[in-house]
Parts: structure tokens; sequence; C-alpha cells
């Protein structure tokens, strides 16, 4: 058994499909006037896509804090940044651990995405 896609229900595909390739540099794969699939930027790239589908029954549309969709990125600042710049909300402070920064946000619609940026391990000089 493997996922083969992730399905999104939103009043706007558009709106949310820029969300998710601004901040997280998702590519189009598909597109129609009610649905759009994203795929992750490396045409070998093996997570299954996220296809968001256009959904005007009030029962369709809500969301809670499932499902969460967790992405590793570079720069978490840089892409809570760009989340907010387009509507996005995040869901309580950027917690800095041992292990790298965490954070989870609210797409427009209300969807929720965790966000984990690792740490990089520093180097000890050699002496």
């Amino acid at each position: 058994m493997s996922l083969r896609s992730i399905i999104l229900s939103v009043k706007n595909p558009a709106l949310t499909a820029d969300f998710l390739t601004s901040v997280l540099g998702l590519v189009v794969r598909h597109e129609s006037a009610s649905m759009v699939e994203l795929c992750g930027p490396s045409a070998r790239a093996t997570q299954p896509p996220i296809v968001i589908k256009e959904a005007n029954v009030a029962a369709s549309l809500s969301t809670g804090y499932t499902p969460i969709l967790n992405f590793d990125v570079n720069s978490m600042e840089g892409a809570v940044a760009a989340a907010m710049e387009r509507g996005g909300m995040l869901d309580g402070a950027i917690k800095y651990k041992s292990f790298g920064k965490v954070a989870a946000l609210r797409s427009p619609d209300g969807h929720m995405l965790g966000l984990f940026e690792p740490a990089i391990a520093e180097e000890s000089p050699d002496n």
C-alpha cells in the first residue's frame, strides 16, 4: 500500500494552489477550472501529489486540525513570511528545538501545515 494523493476541498483552488506553490515551491502538474494538482519541484519527486478540489458544500469545506500536511523547508522564516503575505496564519509560535525549527500554520482556507527546518550541525574546529 502507498499513499496516492492528498485531497483538499476548498472554496478557491487557485488561491490555495498559489499559496502552496509560493510558500513551499510546489509546482502545478494539472489544472482545470475546479481542480489543481500539485507536486514537488523535482521531476523525479516521489511524494504523492496534493489535489486541490473545489467544493461548495459546507460539510466538504469544514476544516480543523486535520488533515495536517507536513513539509521540510530550507528557511522557516522565509516560508512563514511567504505564508503570512498570502493570508496564512501561524497557529502558535515557531518552536526552536535542538533538532530544528517547528511551526504550525493555517492556509487561507484553514488547512493545517506543519513546517520543519532541521538544525544544521555545527562543525567543531580541529584542535
